[in-house]
């Protein structure tokens, strides 16, 4: 959703070891095998939300844009391939479409093949809220995902796709606006130049929201989703869970943490319980505790 700026709570993709507590008996390595691996899935949907992109991987290359043509115009782009954009329909089309940046001596290459959908839509069929305006954004079409590569003179080389529906909307509020994004499909993203496995994320109707205000935001996110970032980065989300918020995770204006509650469910139907307690979150399975500062929590995908 490019409207709403869904923050987080981290950023950058380092490394860090987690130290299981207690002793060394079978139970105690069960319960710190699922606080660790609960953490690695805060820490995951945490950094993919702080892209400022309620659609986590949206943020993950590309740069697409729509130019205010009339309906059906297809136009060249500025460094090869052309982009078609249909007004009417929403539709735009991208074939091998290049953009180049450059500042002195750097200089970066964007190639998007394939198909975008954004339009806004009616209410949907649970009803309307008030001040509420609802869209649908489509990417890729027919199983074929958009797909984006990015290259620049420092040597970078990634390549991302999108297999991936977002109905979203957004609420006016009188003390300030509510964004709601629904998820689902396919998001990848593969850094070719240092090689390594490809990130490969999967949304079920995953259901991600923020509420911004003068004193603070709040963010949820409830539903299924799945990956394998723990393979690029020890410590980050692997495997599949489900979300559930209780209550949401609040911060004030200064970005402090001071209140939310959530639930997730991993595999073999094992609970963690997450709560911020004194700016800090406490997860906890079985008897089992453990506390993270959202500072080693921005350590755990990067």
């Amino acid at each position: 959703m490019s409207t709403g700026q869904m923050r987080g709570l981290m950023a950058g993709m380092l490394a860090l070891g987690l130290v299981a507590c207690g002793s060394d008996t079978a139970d105690d390595a069960t319960q710190a095998d699922a606080l660790s691996e609960g953490a690695g899935f805060v820490g995951l949907v945490a950094t993919l939300l702080s892209n400022g992109d309620v659609a986590a991987g949206k943020s993950l290359g590309f740069a697409t844009t729509r130019t205010g043509h009339k309906a059906a115009v297809t136009t060249n782009c500025d460094a090869g391939g052309t982009v078609s954009h249909d007004a009417e329909t929403g539709r735009t089309e991208y074939s091998q479409c290049v953009t180049r940046y450059a500042q002195g001596d750097y200089v970066l290459t964007s190639t998007v093949d394939g198909v975008e959908i954004s339009r806004e839509t009616g209410c949907p069929e649970g009803g309307c809220q008030a001040q509420t305006r609802y869209y649908w954004d489509q990417y890729g079409e027919n199983g074929a995902p958009l797909t984006a590569e990015n290259t620049d003179s420092n040597g970078e080389d990634v390549i991302s796709t999108l297999l991936l529906d977002d109905e979203y909307s957004i609420t006016e509020l009188a003390e300030g606006t509510a964004y709601t994004s629904v998820l689902d499909g396919v998001v990848t993203n593969r850094d070719r130049a240092r090689g390594g496995p490809e990130l490969r994320l999967v949304y079920q109707q995953t259901r991600f929201a923020e509420t911004e205000t003068s004193t603070g935001y709040s963010l949820e996110i409830d539903g299924a989703f799945s990956a394998n970032a723990g393979a690029i980065s020890p410590g980050c989300g692997q495997g599949a869970v489900i979300f559930e918020t209780t209550t949401p995770i609040e911060f004030d204006s200064s970005n402090a943490l001071i209140a939310g509650a959530l639930n997730l469910q991993l595999s073999e139907d094992r609970i963690v319980q997450v709560r911020v307690e004194q700016g800090v979150f406490v997860l906890e399975s079985e008897g089992a505790s453990r506390r993270y500062s959202v500072g080693e929590l921005q350590q755990l995908c990067s």
